[in-house]
């Protein structure tokens, strides 16, 4: 399907990025699959440049440390593309611990529901809240759903740490 009219049906263009992601399903290379990702961004949110220039009274490093920021986030926006959002803040990650409810207590259990709840405990902690509190923009101080209120983690990355946190937690245990 090609759009060669600068406002193009959203219902077309909706059913292009579905196609697209059925074929990154099946992609049978990485430069396919980058090929199919490289589109699926163009068709989805477009195109954005980026300048990051000196603020008044910022020195060099503040100034590289934004551009580092930037570097990583552009990075991780394959991934964002192609496995999408959850709620961020710590939510999924202790979420995930409720899936532990039907398994016998146990050091393996302790140690990761420990590990699952430390970054949501961190991110309160860190901002002056009570431990207590839950489903708070630490920013803003709203409460409500993290992803309604646009705090988001990419999947790939809870993924990750959930992968690591059982690989962490099974060395930690044969060791003990």
């Amino acid at each position: 399907m090609l759009f060669l009219q600068n406002d193009p049906d959203p219902e077309q263009v909706h059913r292009r990025i579905v196609g697209i992601r059925e074929s990154l399903e099946h992609a049978r290379s990485d430069a396919e699959r980058e090929d199919l990702q490289l589109r699926l961004a163009r068709l989805a949110g477009g195109v954005a440049t980026v300048w990051v220039g000196r603020l008044a009274g910022e020195s060099a490093e503040e100034t590289q440390e934004r551009r580092e920021v930037v570097a990583r986030s552009r990075e991780l926006l394959p991934g964002l593309i192609t496995d999408g959002l959850v709620a961020g803040g710590g939510v999924v990650l202790r979420d995930a611990g409720r899936a532990l409810e039907g398994v016998a207590d146990g050091p393996a259990k302790s140690v990761l529901l420990s590990g699952l709840a430390a970054p949501g405990a961190r991110i309160l902690t860190n901002s002056g809240y009570p431990l207590g509190a839950i489903l708070l923009d630490v920013l803003t101080g709203r409460t409500g759903s993290m992803f309604d209120l646009g705090v988001v983690d990419s999947a790939l990355v809870v993924e990750g740490a959930l992968t690591a946190a059982v690989a962490t937690t099974r060395q930690f245990l044969a060791l003990a």
